[in-house]
């Protein structure tokens, strides 16, 4: 039981390492932190050449944060909870696969293109939004 629980272990940190789950998460953290920052530090009249050194602090918060074993094992753990060790490894034939690096290198820009979208579209959904929480509050 504990060599299979091992294996399965090491399958989803395999799989972690493979999805280059470090450089996701610091491509998602890094652009919101920073904006945070800029909006945040400006409106407090913060001088632009801090702003640009907190942000660039804030970059290796998020190595920092990556780097820690923690992190990778506790990725491994949601993967380890979610699919069984045959599921992980293949999806770890997938990902090895030349679509499987395309999906990799793929799905971040793809991702973010929806964000934008959505955030884009919130425009055309907000006088509605605003008019039910009036109602609400009222």
């Amino acid at each position: 039981m504990v060599t299979a629980q091992k294996s399965h272990a090491d399958a989803s940190a395999t799989l972690v390492e493979l999805m280059g789950s470090k450089q996701t998460f610091i491509d998602a953290f890094v652009p919101v932190f920073g904006n945070q920052i800029q909006q945040g530090m400006a409106a407090q009249g913060v001088p632009q050449d801090k702003i640009d050194r907190i942000k660039a602090s804030g970059l290796k918060l998020a190595e920092s944060i990556v780097n820690d074993p923690d992190y990778i094992t506790g990725l491994a753990k949601s993967y380890m909870d979610a699919f069984s060790e045959s599921e992980i490894n293949e999806l770890i034939t997938f990902y090895k696969s030349d679509i499987g690096q395309k999906v990799i290198a793929k799905l971040p820009q793809i991702t973010a293109e929806g964000a934008a979208l959505g955030k884009a579209m919130t425009g055309r959904y907000m006088p509605t939004f605003q008019q039910e929480m009036q109602a609400i509050l009222e």
